[in-house]
């Protein structure tokens, strides 16, 4: 049976910061995604986490249940967000995920939260 306009797909229902883990680091909720990407654009998240590092990041993911939808963002930077919002974890990997290490003569190490232009430094 397919799916018609009179009878549309439930919705995958809203989280908030009850449904989720402990963490160290913070929980941000109904937060627009438009003033965290480069392009401005993107409705509410129901819940943005910033994790407090990889450990924090690590229990998080191993304490979160399995139906509860997540999204990784990090600087924002190339990414477009739906106006209609975002269901579920938005994760915002910032400063403690945006180191940068030179590993030998032609490899380079970055963290997700790091900005491009000083990668390409």
């Amino acid at each position: 049976m397919s799916t018609h306009a009179n009878n549309p797909k439930p919705q995958t229902p809203r989280v908030r910061p009850a449904d989720l883990p402990e963490v160290r680091g913070k929980y941000i909720t109904e937060q627009s995604l438009s003033g965290l990407t480069w392009f401005r654009v993107g409705g509410d998240a129901d819940v943005i986490y910033l994790p407090a590092d990889a450990d924090d990041l690590s229990a998080f993911l191993k304490n979160l249940a399995a139906d509860i939808p997540v999204t990784v963002l990090g600087a924002g930077s190339n990414t477009l967000a739906r106006d209609a919002g975002v269901r579920g974890v938005v994760i915002r990997l910032g400063r403690s995920f945006a180191d940068i290490a030179r590993e030998g003569e032609t490899d380079i190490r970055a963290g997700a939260g790091a900005l491009d232009v000083r990668v390409a430094a």
